[in-house]
């Protein structure tokens, strides 16, 4: 607690400027510090990201599927009814995977060819 609050003390003061949602960030001030200067959001340049954001994630999902549907096909036993459930799994997440791709690839396609 006490490093903390001496960490806290010891930070730099940080400048805080207000942003205006009619006039815009910084329309009251006169400084003309590059932190005052608006910049340009490209709904391009979001939209990849938020679907880069997207695949990662339910990528990172197909595979762990895939992980979990082996070792339920692994310790199946030979039970039929396990095991088909194990492979339905499996093709589920490979499926998930093959349209996660496409999805992506399409999405990035379209987007270069608009932007």
């Amino acid at each position: 607690m006490v490093l903390a609050l001496a960490l806290t003390l010891m930070m730099p003061a940080a400048s805080v400027l207000a942003y205006d949602p009619i006039e815009g960030p910084c329309s009251a001030s006169s400084d003309a510090s590059s932190v005052c200067h608006e910049k340009s959001v490209d709904p391009n340049e979001t939209l990849r990201k938020v679907s880069s954001l997207i695949a990662w994630i339910a990528g990172v999902a197909a595979v762990i599927i895939i992980i979990i549907s082996g070792f339920m096909y692994v310790t199946s036993g030979g039970d039929p009814q396990k095991t088909a459930s194990a492979r339905s799994a499996l093709i589920g997440a490979i499926v998930g995977l093959v349209v996660i791709v496409a999805a992506e690839s399409i999405l990035l396609f379209v987007l270069g060819k608009v932007g």
